[in-house]
């Protein structure tokens, strides 16, 4: 059976273009955090042109994540809402992890594990 690339296309350009902001915004800030945490990742600070510029830098880098964060918090928010058949997926997550997952109710784009963890990412 030949398949349509659009068929296993799951998220969209745009979606994986935020979400690699994101990620790369988070490990800039962290090798910069790192940096000033202890003298012993100091030598960190010359992949940002030095100690000044990781300490110009590293707060605008962290207003650009967080922005970007809020953009895919509001782009994935509607799909991750909990629903009764989440909370059904949940209480039968045991025979997922056990690999009897032919009983499991049916499922969105998302299932109820995946929701609880944008939530929990979210939230905190």
């Amino acid at each position: 059976m030949i398949r349509d690339p659009k068929d296993l296309q799951r998220y969209d350009a745009g979606e994986r273009a935020n979400h690699w902001v994101v990620g790369i915004s988070f490990i800039l800030l962290a090798l910069s955090g790192l940096a000033f945490f202890h003298p012993a990742f100091f030598p960190l600070t010359q992949l940002f042109g030095g100690g000044t510029w990781a300490r110009i830098l590293h707060p605008y880098i962290g207003v650009f994540m967080a922005f970007f964060f809020v953009l895919l918090f509001l782009r994935f928010h509607k799909l991750n809402k909990m629903t009764p058949a989440d909370h059904e997926w949940l209480s039968k997550a045991k025979n997922m992890v056990d690999g009897n997952d032919h009983d499991m109710p049916e499922q969105g784009k998302y299932n109820g594990g995946q929701k609880v963890m944008f939530w929990t990412l979210a939230i905190c």
